[in-house]
């Protein structure tokens, strides 16, 4: 009989209605699965697109919001800047007020422009030297800084 023994009969009438049960061998081939492929890529190129479009709305968002901040950080910083060099021309305004200026009166004027404000830290008082001051008064060297200090060694009998 060969192999043809084993498959069950095969009805004509049942193949005619368009029966596909498992048992039969047509219900995988290519004119059933097509709409579900297009379906499929239909959908793939759907999601593709829209996670595109999502992606740079985002980055637009990020970017905005960044350069937001940016702005509002550097409006302040120059405000600041702003408010600092003011106390500085306060401080030339002074002196060019004064003939004179003593270094307790620049101490009790700078400490009082400077209150409340931590970025600056301090203003110097050096005094204008001028040519006719600058001249060494006489030809001797600069004193040193710190005394000579004269070393000796301990023996080691004596420790």
């Amino acid at each position: 009989m060969g192999s043809g023994a084993l498959l069950p009969p095969v009805n004509n009438r049942s193949r005619s209605q368009g029966d596909k049960s498992v048992g039969g061998a047509e219900w995988w081939r290519v004119p059933h699965l097509m709409p579900c492929a297009v379906a499929a890529v239909i959908g793939i190129a759907i999601s593709l697109s829209c996670w595109f479009a999502a992606s740079v709305r985002e980055d637009r968002l990020a970017e905005l919001e960044l350069t937001a901040r940016t702005n509002s950080h550097a409006m302040v910083l120059q405000g600041e800047i702003g408010d600092y060099l003011d106390k500085l021309v306060a401080l030339r305004a002074f002196f060019e007020a004064s003939e004179a200026v003593s270094r307790p009166e620049f101490t009790t004027f700078s400490q009082s422009i400077l209150q409340g404000h931590p970025a600056i830290l301090a203003f110097s008082w050096i005094p204008r030297v001028t040519e006719r001051s600058a001249r060494p008064t006489s030809a001797r060297p600069p004193p040193r800084a710190l005394p000579a200090i004269a070393s000796s060694r301990r023996s080691a009998a004596a420790a």
